[in-house]
């Protein structure tokens, strides 16, 4: 151990002789004792501490850089992920051309996630127009709707602000007008409101409309009967 502290102490007595004798100004040689103490005094700041830290991260990152190769995976202008390569051995390192080919390969990845992803959305798609399908022309069916006839649906509870009164002088109007391809669907609970039902049936065989106004009570599949209807009649509240 003895052996190993002798040059070290040869190199800072020498360093303290020259600096003693004035053959180097103090600016580029100060002595030993002044650069000890600064040293002392760096130690105990955060911000000194805080560029050693940067100096060894970007020593380390330098020496790690030709080890580990990476690129990014855009779609479009997205970035969706990367593309990172390690080293297989200690003695190995990439280079440009390592890294144009992990980038060509990056490139068709994207390419594939994009196909991935536009399958898998038609496919929802499909599911739910399937669905949505099967669902309007079950409403249709009950509802005694034709396949050609366009449908003018008026949801809400059966109560004189919601406008039914309204839709059935629109339907008598349009019958009038030629039209005979509309139904009205009149969908919504009467809720205890037996009187004004029976003045909305009034109206309807009054109107000879029988068969075009419908009234259908109380609609479970509310989306389904929004998709098809061709227009919708709809009160605030």
């Amino acid at each position: 151990a003895l052996i190993g502290v002798i040059p070290i102490a040869l190199i800072i007595g020498i360093w303290q002789a020259i600096s003693a004798s004035g053959l180097a100004p103090p600016s580029i040689l100060p002595p030993p004792a002044a650069v000890f103490a600064r040293l002392v005094q760096q130690l105990g700041s955060p911000a000194y501490l805080d560029h050693v830290a940067t100096t060894l991260f970007r020593l380390f990152t330098g020496f790690a850089i030709p080890a580990v190769i990476g690129v990014p995976i855009m779609l479009r202008t997205d970035l969706i992920g990367a593309c990172i390569v390690f080293a297989a051995s200690d003695e190995q390192r990439f280079d440009g051309a390592d890294a144009q080919l992990l980038q060509r390969f990056a490139t068709h990845a994207a390419i594939a996630i994009a196909n991935s992803r536009l399958h898998e959305e038609s496919s929802e798609r499909a599911k739910a127009a399937a669905v949505g399908a099967e669902r309007i022309q079950a409403l249709r069916k009950a509802w005694g709707v034709e396949p050609h006839q366009r449908i003018v649906l008026l949801p809400g509870r059966l109560t004189g602000w919601k406008g039914q009164r309204v839709l059935i002088e629109a339907a008598r109007l349009m019958r009038d007008g030629g039209d005979t391809d509309t139904a009205f669907i009149l969908a919504g609970d009467a809720q205890g409101r037996d009187g004004y039902m029976k003045e909305l049936d009034g109206l309807i065989a009054k109107a000879g409309l029988e068969g075009r106004v419908r009234r259908v009570g109380h609609c479970t599949d509310m989306p389904a009967a929004m998709l098809s209807a061709t227009a919708w009649a709809l009160a605030p509240g």
